[in-house]
């Protein structure tokens, strides 16, 4: 069995179609008599380049340096898709310390205590994680000292955000009739953690209703997407 026959095994098992990516043509090459004949050859993507090298045997120049060459870019590309990770979460995270800070702010200013705050953000992470905040430091190893926030992976800071949000009503500032809507999209998000894409629509739809509050341009709710 021939190094490209078992890259296309290769390809067909990973269940893509082999023959998108080892596509078979003819070409016209010059003989040593000045004529010119058609023989067959393949055109390669750059997926199927990849599993020749992989199934080639290494102690061949031309191969080594292709598995070198492919491993290479392909740590390239996880630290890459690592960074823009690790990116994201700091966004979000900060976002999330913002909006806390914000909160407490208008809520001591109205009560001249921080611990109705406490008392929403411990609500807010019974509704999401249906525990305390106590059993999820302790599930996920977090110092006493620490906000659970810090260990949080990104689609739970946002979440985080979402729930604190609704469950504080932004001190107020959002009629009732709001709270109502996004607590029941709250209510679906924290059942299916995988519907990141909603997530984030529903976090910028509050985040446009957060900012417009601190102009004094409070959107009625049906100017609310």
């Amino acid at each position: 069995m021939t190094v490209v026959e078992k890259a296309k095994i290769a390809c067909d098992t990973s269940r893509h179609d082999a023959r998108n990516h080892f596509v078979d043509v003819n070409k016209m090459v010059e003989l040593g008599s000045g004529s010119r004949r058609s023989i067959d050859d393949i055109i390669l993507t750059r997926d199927a380049r990849y599993l020749i090298a992989q199934n080639g045997a290494s102690r061949k120049q031309e191969i080594a340096f292709a598995q070198t060459y492919f491993a290479v870019q392909t740590r390239r590309a996880e630290l890459i898709e690592q960074r823009l990770v690790e990116a994201e979460r700091l966004s979000a995270r900060r976002k999330l310390t913002a909006t806390e800070k914000e909160l407490s702010q208008v809520i001591y200013g109205q009560t001249g205590s921080a611990e109705d705050f406490g008392a929403i953000r411990s609500k807010g992470d019974q509704a999401l994680f249906g525990r305390s905040t106590q059993a999820m430091k302790a599930l996920w190893k977090v110092p006493i000292s620490r906000p659970l926030a810090d260990l949080a992976p990104t689609i739970v800071l946002k979440a985080l955000f979402v729930v604190l949000a609704v469950g504080g009503l932004f001190a107020g500032l959002l009629p009732p009739v709001d709270a109502c809507k996004y607590e029941v999209e709250v209510h679906l998000l924290s059942s299916n953690r995988t519907l990141a894409r909603k997530l984030d629509e529903l976090e910028q739809r509050l985040t446009k209703r957060l900012d417009a509050t601190a102009l004094g341009l409070l959107l009625p709710v049906s100017a609310v997407p």
